[in-house]
């Protein structure tokens, strides 16, 4: 299966990495994946497909925690985390280690990106990734995942 490159490309009015983030997200059957520095955008997804699906067994965020938190947003991204940590019932997990950016949904899809799910990343700035359907790709991003989501801690 032949990846696939997206982009956040303002000056061209190109938003793909945002389209498919937030595609795999609606259509995600059993589990969303979710790591990234800083969330204050999709987030009301997220909760919605947690909220509208009874077969959505897992949802698991890392994202560095609130006092990492900084700028003009930092009231929404910090409210976001709430939300987040809420709905996903505490699998929302914290560390100052993570800079890593991807998001995995039901082990068959991921996407590696530069970008944090941010206003500013999927919008403003150029930013760009991969998809992939990689098995392989996907068994060692899973790893990674579990590594870190297993290392870190829930929110305070």
């Amino acid at each position: 299966i032949t990846p696939l490159f997206l982009q956040t490309a303002p000056n061209l009015n190109k938003r793909t990495l945002y389209s498919k983030i937030s595609s795999m997200i609606q259509n995600a059957q059993t589990e969303v994946l979710i790591m990234t520095p800083f969330v204050d955008m999709l987030y009301e997804s997220i909760v919605n497909r947690i909220l509208d699906s009874q077969s959505l067994a897992s949802v698991k965020i890392i994202t560095k925690p609130k006092k990492d938190i900084s700028g003009s947003k930092s009231r929404i991204a910090s409210s976001a985390l709430d939300i987040l940590n809420t709905q996903t019932k505490g699998a929302l997990r914290v560390t100052e280690m993570v800079h890593a950016r991807m998001i995995i949904t039901d082990s068959t899809q991921m996407i590696v990106s530069s970008a944090d799910l941010t206003r500013d990343q999927l919008y403003d700035e150029y930013n760009a990734g991969l998809f992939t359907q990689d098995k392989e790709a996907i068994k060692l991003a899973l790893d990674f995942f579990n590594n870190l989501y297993n290392s870190s801690r829930p929110l305070e």
